[in-house]
């Protein structure tokens, strides 16, 4: 849900009322697409735009963490099927284990669900350098309202300002992810059980995997 709203630009309310039938994986077109879709059902600009939208998911790795997540459910399956409240639990749960709930002085606002959506139109305006890209996928009727959400840069400042300690095992979290995204795509492809995961992961072998395409 994470990858699906920070990667797709898309409102965190947008993503938990969707269901499977509403998103386009690469396997649901036999690998002939790139990207996956999701379409927005009642966008908020639908009076003011297009009336059917959808969000664009690209960044290779978050497109492999979304097929884990949803590949196999049925076309009437809820993406989460759990509470809106389930999901702000555990997302604040990951942001405590991270440090994060600590932050800088200075620093008015804590992370939370919103930051998602803002947080993936800054990333994408800082590797593209292309507003109107960003504005396209975020479905927002002009730069003005854009720039309400958009903070350049924004995340690149805010690190050297958490605790060396907390920066330190952000930083490394992120260095880990590849191999260990590479591990579990693997397993998922070879059918092996999910309650498996955890315990072939707990020998902290971050190594890649032989074959892995």
């Amino acid at each position: 849900m994470v990858a699906l709203s920070w990667g797709g630009i898309a409102r965190i309310g947008k993503v938990l009322s969707a269901k499977r039938r509403r998103l386009v994986l690469l396997a649901d077109l036999a690998g002939s697409i790139n990207y996956s879709l999701l379409q927005i059902e009642e966008p908020n600009t639908r009076f003011k735009a297009a009336r059917h939208q959808v969000a664009r998911l690209d960044q290779p790795e978050l497109l492999k963490v979304v097929e884990i997540a949803f590949e196999a459910l049925d076309p009437s399956q809820s993406l989460w099927p759990f509470s809106p409240q389930t999901l702000r639990k555990r997302f604040q749960k990951l942001v405590e284990a991270s440090g994060l709930s600590r932050l800088p002085s200075g620093v008015k606002r804590g992370l939370d669900l919103g930051s998602l959506r803002a947080g993936g139109a800054s990333w994408l305006l800082m590797v593209s350098e292309d507003s109107e890209l960003v504005r396209r996928r975020g479905r927002w009727i002009n730069n003005k309202v854009m720039e309400i959400y958009v903070q350049e840069a924004a995340s690149i400042q805010f690190l050297p300002q958490l605790e060396p300690s907390v920066r330190t095992f952000v930083l490394r979290g992120t260095a880990l992810f590849p191999a260990l995204l590479r591990k579990v795509y693997w397993w998922f492809r070879c059918g092996l059980p999910e309650n498996a995961w955890r315990i072939l992961l707990s020998d902290g072998d971050t190594s890649e995997m032989d074959g892995w395409k």
